[in-house]
């Protein structure tokens, strides 16, 4: 199912309390027991804060809202969508964006221009 930005909410929602791994570009950056989420779009710069307990501790992992969201029910799995060509299909706005990027990678969010995948367990 494709959703929106008005359904995140209910898709998280159903998966509290379960564990979870977040994926950018195939490599793990977090992962425990998803026991909380906040959407702070008109407090804290369209974020969505997930709070993950670990072995030691709470982590506050912040994730920006995505252009799309995609989820697959039957397989425990959200993406999201941050890639340019979600935001528009027109190459032309697309251009300008990438005009203004930080030539430095390192400068870049390691969200820039990826798909975030969630899976629940």
């Amino acid at each position: 199912m494709v959703g929106n930005l008005t359904n995140i909410e209910d898709m998280l929602t159903k998966h509290f309390q379960k564990n979870v791994k977040l994926f950018i570009q195939n490599e793990e950056f977090k992962s425990g027991q998803f026991i909380l989420f906040r959407s702070t779009l008109w407090h804290n710069n369209f974020y969505i804060e997930f709070h993950i307990k670990g072995p030691k501790k709470i982590d506050l992992v912040k994730i920006p809202y995505p252009f799309r969201v995609e989820e697959h029910v039957e397989d425990n799995l959200l993406y999201f969508d941050y890639r340019l060509t979600m935001l528009s299909p027109s190459t032309e706005i697309i251009n300008i964006i990438n005009k203004y990027k930080p030539k430095d990678q390192m400068a870049l969010n390691k969200f820039y221009n990826s798909v975030l995948e969630i899976h629940f367990q």
